[in-house]
């Protein structure tokens, strides 16, 4: 098998399992204040956090480790537009030696979907994802930015931590 297609398929499989597998929220998570208290699963928020590795032996990222973000970043905004209820909000983070500290590798992206614009909403989700894929990318290859080892349980730590409080559909996507 071709290898970007099985990065990709790797990648995708990850958030497919990530979102429809670990579908679950906290019956003893407090409401979100904006949301009534007899709220629906499908009136709650949807939640992303993409997390890369820094890692020595993975980074820098290759044109193929590319290629995966991007079809990711792409499996991600159509999840966001098509299936997820707005709003949702994604992260992107890195996994290094101390993946529980660093600031996301992005600004945080959110995306409401509404009746008027929402081609164009759309469309600025897809361009916020593609630009910080190439955003994470550029990082990966920055001077001193490999990490020596990896994190991975501090990252996915970190990530249940953003969402831990809030109510609503929650995927972590994970790419090392």
């Amino acid at each position: 098998m071709d290898p970007v297609k099985a990065h990709t398929i790797v990648s995708l499989c990850a958030l497919l399992v990530a979102t429809y597998g670990c579908d679950r929220t906290s019956t003893k998570a407090p409401q979100h204040k904006d949301l009534a208290p007899e709220s629906s699963a499908a009136d709650l928020p949807s939640f992303a956090t993409v997390i890369v590795d820094f890692s020595a032996s993975f980074a820098p990222l290759t044109q193929t480790d590319r290629l995966a973000l991007k079809e990711t970043a792409r499996a991600l905004s159509d999840l966001a537009v098509q299936d997820w209820p707005p709003p949702t909000t994604i992260v992107w983070r890195k996994i290094g030696t101390a993946s529980a500290t660093p600031a996301p590798l992005c600004d945080v992206i959110e995306y409401t979907r509404s009746i008027i614009g929402a081609a164009s909403a759309a469309e600025h989700l897809r361009t916020q994802m593609e630009t910080c894929t190439e955003t994470v990318v550029r990082a990966s290859r920055g001077q001193g930015t490999q990490e020596p080892y990896t994190d991975i349980a501090g990252g996915i730590m970190k990530a249940a931590q953003n969402w831990a409080p809030m109510p609503g559909r929650k995927a972590i996507i994970i790419l090392s």
